[in-house]
């Protein structure tokens, strides 16, 4: 038996010598956006700070919720904001941009189906810790706030999160802890540091896996070879 894993800290559920970590599998668009490609995808300045918010496909509330009170704080500030609110919180959100118009340094979408884009804009992100997810922010060189799901199957979410944070690549904020001023603190306490945000990034790139399918490929390989034998 073979068991293929995505990060290094599942290693300890399973027997001695069946793990092999071969990271996830990842789009080649993720890793070839550039930031001068992303900028231009959403009408922004290549050069400023920008903060990526995301909930996943369907979007996260209590994230939306927290970012909903960033808008003012960083109305018309030297940085930008690309917020993925997820389809189903987007209409009720959108009335709330109506009353208050956007400025030019935030763009909201219900979903982004480049998400290359999203990640080759920012400098930091705010997320939720699927696999996918961090993945393509470990071959991004991506720092992130990671905001695990707390109901996802055996809390896989916050171990891999967990895992990145102890690396030094990453923040967590417990969910139900996550609220505007927790958020806005950590984000500022980042962003103001740019020594230890480029620092994050460089353990996020080490973690990154470009190499996943070959290595998939090799594992099978093997035991088709075993077989064989």
């Amino acid at each position: 038996d073979r068991v293929l894993l995505t990060f290094p800290g599942a290693a300890s559920h399973f027997p001695s010598g069946v793990t092999h970590l071969t990271g996830l599998p990842i789009r080649p668009e993720i890793t070839a956006a550039t930031r001068k490609e992303a900028a231009n995808f959403f009408q922004l300045r290549e050069d400023k700070f920008t903060l990526l918010v995301v909930g996943g496909s369907r979007g996260s509330l209590r994230i939306n919720q927290a970012t909903t009170g960033l808008l003012k704080r960083y109305k018309d500030k030297d940085m930008q904001l690309v917020w993925i609110t997820g389809s189903q919180h987007f209409e009720i959100l959108s009335k709330e941009f109506e009353e208050e118009k956007l400025p030019d340094n935030i763009r909201v979408f219900p979903y982004l189906f480049n998400m290359e884009m999203g990640w080759a804009i920012a400098d930091l992100a705010i997320c939720r810790a699927g696999a996918t997810t961090l993945s393509e922010l470990a071959v991004r060189g991506l720092p992130a706030i990671l905001i695990p799901y707390p109901y996802a199957s055996e809390g896989h979410q916050e171990k891999n999160a967990r895992y990145l944070e102890e690396k030094g690549a990453a923040l967590i904020i417990v969910d139900e802890f996550l609220d505007e001023q927790t958020l806005f603190n950590n984000i500022e306490g980042m962003r103001r540091n740019k020594f230890r945000l480029l620092r994050m990034a460089q353990i996020m790139k080490e973690e990154g896996r470009l190499r996943a399918l070959d290595d998939i490929l090799d594992v099978i390989q093997d035991i088709k070879g075993s077989d064989i034998s």
